[in-house]
């Protein structure tokens, strides 16, 4: 059974089991796929991904080549990776990989990379997969070495000459031609990863998309060829006016040219790029070279860097075999702590094998050993013992270096209250005794009362509390605080902030000249009937020729041409000059077939369009004409054309903004606090809530259950399941690996299944509503010292649980003891409860301590009266949980268990539950309820909320709501209005907030976690419930439905807007005269207007979702209010 742990910090290797989660959703044309198939998902990284049509065409090449393997396709323009579901087709997986590549390229698209979760395909064979278009047909030393997907990539289809496209990359592309990244063959099932990569894969997460998205898919690994003599440094940037992953790909092109940049990492997102260079001065040139080919950039940071990490010579002994190899099994048949114990104590026996992390909850197990392709023989040892064991995933990775010590820890100290020239001494003067092992690298003053130090922990003498206690006796009036420098996503925000306000300024200016130019250029021109006499007066030729409304429109161009369109002029010019700069190293035939961007061509429009107005003006000026035609001029043309441009400019920085603040708002979801343990001056132990911040090596956490870790640490005391992701990025991983296809899903939910405790019912405060205790052996009253150490004894044991029931019980036992106990071997048995050994002044005075539902007392058989039995019937028909409690003394081998203590637990239903379950149930969905609870009180709560008692799976455990969930999909089916289909599975959603509810959250079609639930529920569901208002959950499957008709409606308008417009932008109306003799065409003015409508309607559509309007924009109904 397991207890929570102490951690003290200390560096360590993550040890998380990888969860594997079919997905049986149906995407895109393909249909009538077995729920039961095993599924693949595989990645491409593609370099020329630009845009939506690229998306459609990508889907139709797939379809296409193996429609009937493919379960979903989802490509995404941001991040250029187009992810794959398919059908695990054993062997003959590595040949429905090969020929989806095949259709990518034959569709025109490049294939930059290819990661896949099949065991099935080598790590080589992906590499050469990813890079056979970029390589000489003869190339056998790779080809050499290749398995059957890469013999089938060396077919002589790809011997023959490269085409036109190829050759010409591969002569403008020199990374591709002289740095194809080497991959070591390592018998893993995917590429070996490095950095963060590395990261996520030992953390078990195998969505690629989901890291692609958080790096933006743009590492690129540097020249190899770059020998490293000395320092290397890694620079961090921020940059500004980045709007696509085209100005992502210049930016890397441009510093790739660089002989001294070894590593570029450029992050749409967050607006940033991380840069290894390897001369610390090449860091501020880069500022200008980015500068030079049209962005904002400001260099934030350099920092010495290990030059390992950036590169190595190629074929060199620097990149080695992985030494160790972390394989990730699921395990069938464990039903209890001493399960999983076993299973560990025979894989320790095992040579080969260096680590073992068994997890009884998730019904898993993550194995580190250090001989290649021992994974089967992992699993046999485990079948041999009687479980049922499967390999999915293995991966090579390097150990972590164990450090034998702390770590030299420096801090930025920011002291408030230092108002005098005599306060910094002070300052420094405080912290006198703690030399020689603190050093003060900055001192502060009174002007920037900021001071850095530098320290090697040692706990509990020199710590940032003992620091900060110091600083504060000083004087009553510091106030000490860590400060910290702004991240590079708070500095990106601010650079992206600044290009909004420029690009608001500019569209401020032409919008207000747009006002006069668009009554007198449009109204008065082509409106205005030709007696109206300010008509006349405008329009009356004034100086050469040149009507007055003319002369005003050019006095209105001239600021919006230099001033609002001038953000498109320097871009443009710093292109061209990047691009005819000495030392280029662009071809120069290519430098006039392929240059410039949607800058230049802006800044070419309305160039033209002003410059030759102004020809028209001095012309007239010389030849003095009676009469000048009104269509020579084209100064309204400048204005809208701007005013259009910018909107859509400054509609797209605001969308793209809002991508990156929900990525800041996800990241607010990691532990803020922490539960430090210290011994007061009499050896009692002292819980204490601390900011992580105050945290040292060396210090003893409590990690309540299902909670996270503040740190790395080692377990020194206890055993528990607990969420060790590193931060948000599992979290966002998931997160965004539901991203689309998850409110696709949801857009289609047939059924919602709830979680009871802490779900439908409140769970934050249960309270004990009843209790019946009899230390004693005779279940009759005892004395009141038996009582509180029971008491006393509960409350130690259930403290460290963060279980709802947990908490009410040790408020509970607060308030009828005051008495201290000390309890160990603490272990949770889940699904049951939890068990101790509670220490007594003596031996005899010990006894061993279980607590939990009716099933654990019935697994340890504790005797319970007839009286007791019918006092719990009528607790739980009145909705009530139970906890009971029993006890044996540990100096009899042979003592049966004594029942000590009956609790009833009242969990009030959530008051908007009911109303929820109604309107799940008014739109068609059917209503179910998962709990661990008894039967009866399961019952009892769902006749509560409006379940039908049918719906209702109780006593359910842990380790079976994932089975649960599996067979709601397999024997329910789906709905189409009052329909119910014959052969289509019904699409589940589950929703929970516990430990014990994340196998299910992740088997669901779509998992939903409650905010204010336990971390690892949050890291395991599709959708992430910031409130904890039931509500929230109607209004996300109304809005998955909302959202889904608005994409389809843009799709159509867009289609429909296109075909109108084409012909008339084609010219294909020219040869059409009116009855005036003049051709029927489009004005420059009204074409610049339809050009910036194609996608401002479409966007302004999407945003108009958050109009409150019925028919226009999303309406969450007021459910239960």
């Amino acid at each position: 059974m397991d207890t929570d742990p102490l951690l003290p910090r200390k560096k360590a290797p993550t040890r998380r089991a990888g969860v594997h989660a079919d997905s049986a959703a149906q995407y895109g044309t393909v249909a009538g796929q077995a729920t039961d198939d095993k599924r693949v998902t595989t990645s491409f990284l593609l370099g020329n991904l630009h845009c939506p049509s690229c998306v459609s065409s990508i889907q139709e090449a797939l379809g296409d080549a193996c429609g009937r393997d493919i379960v979903w396709i989802s490509p995404n323009v941001v991040t250029s990776v187009v992810t794959v579901e398919h059908r695990d087709t054993g062997p003959a997986v590595a040949h429905v990989i090969a020929t989806m590549a095949k259709s990518l390229e034959a569709a025109g698209f490049e294939v930059c990379s290819v990661t896949t979760t099949s065991a099935a395909v080598d790590s080589l064979d992906l590499d050469n997969l990813a890079d056979h278009s970029y390589q000489a047909a003869d190339d056998s030393a790779e080809t050499k070495g290749a398995g059957a997907l890469g013999r089938l990539l060396t077919a002589p289809r790809f011997k023959q000459s490269l085409t036109k496209r190829q050759q010409t990359h591969l002569a403008n592309c020199e990374e591709c031609r002289h740095s194809r990244p080497h991959t070591p063959r390592s018998g893993s099932q995917t590429p070996l990863l490095t950095g963060a990569r590395a990261r996520l894969e030992r953390s078990g997460t195998s969505d690629l998309a989901t890291l692609s998205t958080l790096e933006s898919i743009t590492a690129v690994g540097s020249s190899s060829s770059i020998d490293f003599a000395g320092h290397a440094w890694r620079a961090t940037y921020s940059i500004g006016g980045m709007t696509c992953t085209s100005c992502v790909r210049s930016i890397e092109d441009e510093l790739k040219r660089r002989p001294s940049v070894a590593k570029v990492v450029v992050n749409l997102v967050n607006n940033s790029a991380i840069v290894d260079v390897t001369e610390k001065d090449e860091a501020q040139v880069l500022v200008q070279v980015i500068e030079d080919i049209g962005y904002d950039v400001s260099l934030e940071e350099v920092v010495p860097i290990d030059q390992k990490s950036i590169g190595t010579k190629e074929g060199s002994d620097a990149v080695k075999e992985p030494s160790q190899w972390r394989a990730t099994l699921a395990i069938g048949g464990m039903t209890c702590a001493s399960c999983s114990n076993a299973i560990t104590a025979e894989l320790n026996k095992l040579d080969w094998i260096s680590n073992v992390a068994v997890n009884l909850v998730s019904n898993s197990a993550t194995v580190d050993f250090t001989v290649a392709g021992k994974e089967n023989d992992t699993a046999e040892a485990i079948e041999d013992m009687g479980y049922e064991a499967t390999v999915d995933s293995v991966v090579a990775y390097e150990a972590e270096p164990e450090h034998e010590g702390a770590q030299e820890r420096r801090v930025q100290i920011l002291v408030e209250g230092a108002y005098c020239k005599h306060c910094p001494d002070r300052l420094v003067h405080s912290l006198a005794a703690f030399k020689p092992n603190l050093e003060i690298i900055s001192a502060p003053t009174v002007e920037n009362p900021k001071m850095q130090i530098a320290y090697v922990p040692n706990t509990p003498y020199l710590t940032i509390r003992r620091i900060w206690a110091a600083i504060e006796a000083a004087d009553p009036s510091f106030r000490p605080s860590i400060y910290h420098p702004p991240t590079i996503e708070e500095r990106s925000k601010a650079v992206v902030a600044r290009h909004q306000r420029q690009l608001l300024r500019r569209v401020y200016l032409s919008l207000v000249i747009a006002i006069p130019t668009f009554i007198i250029g449009i109204v008065y021109m082509n409106l205005v009937s030709d007696d109206d006499p300010w008509k006349h007066y405008l329009m009356k030729p004034w100086v050469s020729g040149i009507n007055r409304a003319q002369i005003v429109l050019f006095i209105l161009a001239t600021p919006v041409y230099f001033f609002a369109t001038d953000v498109f002029h320097v871009r443009a010019i710093k292109e061209l000059k990047n691009l005819w700069r000495r030392g280029s190293r662009t071809p120069i035939l290519r430098r006039f077939y392929k240059f410039g961007s949607m800058n230049l061509l802006i800044s070419l429009g309305t160039t033209i369009a002003y410059v030759s107005s102004i020809c028209q003006l001095v012309a007239a000026g010389i030849e003095k004409p009676n009469f000048v035609e009104d269509t020579h001029f084209y100064f309204d043309s400048v204005v809208f054309l701007t005013l259009f441009l910018l909107l859509g400019r400054l509609i797209e920085a605001y969308s793209k903004a809002k991508t990156g603040d929900a990525v800041e708002i996800l990241g607010k979801l990691r532990p803020s606090t922490a539960i430090l343990v210290e011994k007061d001056s009499l050896g009692n132990t002292i819980d204490s809530t601390v900011k992580v911040e105050m945290i040292e090596f060396g210090d003893v956490v409590r990690v309540q259950h299902g909670a996270s870790p503040v740190a790395d640490g080692v377990i020194v005391q206890g055993e528990s399941s607990f969420d060790e992701s590193r931060g948000l990025a599992a979290k966002h991983g998931i997160l965004a690996k539901g991203g689309g296809e998850a409110f696709e899903k949801a857009s289609k939910i047939d059924l919602v299944v709830f979680d009871k405790t802490g779900t439908l019912t409140v769970g934050g405060e249960p309270k004990i509503t009843d209790a019946l205790t009899y230390p004693g052996s005779t279940q009759e009253a005892a004395s009141q010292e038996d009582t509180e150490l029971l008491f006393a004894a509960l409350k130690a044991v259930e403290e460290n649980s963060s279980h709802p029931i947990a908490k009410a019980i040790v408020s509970y036992c607060k308030s009828r003891t005051e008495q201290l106990a000390s309890v160990d071997n603490l272990q949770e048995i889940p699904g049951r409860g939890m068990k101790a050994i509670c220490r007594g002044q003596s031996f005899d005075a010990s006894f061993d301590i279980i607590v939990g539902n009716e099933s654990l007392m019935s697994d340890n058989h504790v005797a319970m009266s007839e009286s007791t039995a019918a006092q719990l019937e009528t607790w739980k028909r009145e909705a009530k949980s139970v906890a009971l409690v029993a006890t044996k003394p540990i100096s009899k081998d042979t003592a049966p268990w004594t029942l000590a203590a009956a609790l009833s637990i009242a969990d009030p239903i959530r008051p908007e539950a009911v109303a929820i379950v109604e309107a799940l149930r008014e739109r068609g969905t059917s209503v179910w309820m998962l709990s661990g609870d008894n039967l009866v009180t399961a019952k009892a709560v769902a006749s509560q909320v409006g379940i039908d008692p049918n719906n209702v799976l109780a006593e359910v455990l842990p380790s079976q709501k994932a089975e649960k969930i599996t067979y709601l999909q397999s024997t329910m089916k789906a709905h189409s209005g009052s329909r119910e289909h014959t052969m289509k599975r019904a699409t589940v959603a589950m929703v929970g907030d516990g430990i014990n509810d994340s196998p299910a959250l992740t088997r669901a079609d779509v998992g939903i976690a409650i905010g204010s639930g336990s971390d690892v529920a949050i890291s395991s569901a599709d959708f992430v419930l910031v409130s904890s208002d039931l509500r929230a959950v109607v209004t996300l499957l109304e809005l998955s439905r909302t959202v889904f008709r608005r994409i389809r409606l843009n799709f159509a308008w867009a289609i429909v807007y296109n075909v109108l417009a084409l012909p008339v932008a084609a010219g294909c109306f020219y040869p059409f005269t009116t009855s005036s003799g003049q051709h029927i065409r489009l004005d420059p003015v009204w074409a610049a207007l339809a050009m910036a409508l194609s996608s401002i309607s479409v966007v302004l559509s999407s945003l108009a979702l958050r109009i409150r309007i019925p028919w226009i924009g999303f309406q969450d109904g007021k459910i239960g209010s």
